[in-house]
């Protein structure tokens, strides 16, 4: 798998303010299953899941219902996407950064 990423909200409001990606998958929306929680009151039930893989970060879309209110990179979210260091999660005005932390294993060359 690849080194633990993160999410960091930038603006607007969400519980966490920074969420670390170690497990598999993360929910972002207003759901109780949501790991990372959004307040805003037309926020997405679902706007996001944002999955571990072992060939990187991939951040797939929100059901039909919830399509067009979740940008990535100022673009709609879609279909499935690689989660890429430096991209911008919008929904609804709140926006997240996402970070991938370097391998403590891989030295730097």
């Amino acid at each position: 798998l690849p080194p633990p990423g993160r999410l960091q909200l930038t603006e607007g409001e969400a519980e966490p303010a920074e969420f670390v990606l170690k497990g598999g998958a993360a929910v972002v929306g207003k759901c109780p299953e949501a790991q990372i929680r959004l307040k805003g009151m037309f926020d997405p039930a679902v706007a996001a899941i944002i999955r571990r893989l072992p060939e990187g970060y991939r951040i797939d879309p929100p059901d039909e219902g919830a399509r067009g209110k979740t940008l990535l990179n100022g673009a709609p979210l879609n279909a499935s996407q690689p989660l890429n260091h430096g991209d911008q999660l919008e929904v609804r005005g709140t926006l997240f950064r996402f970070h991938l932390q370097a391998d403590p294993a891989k030295p730097d060359r």
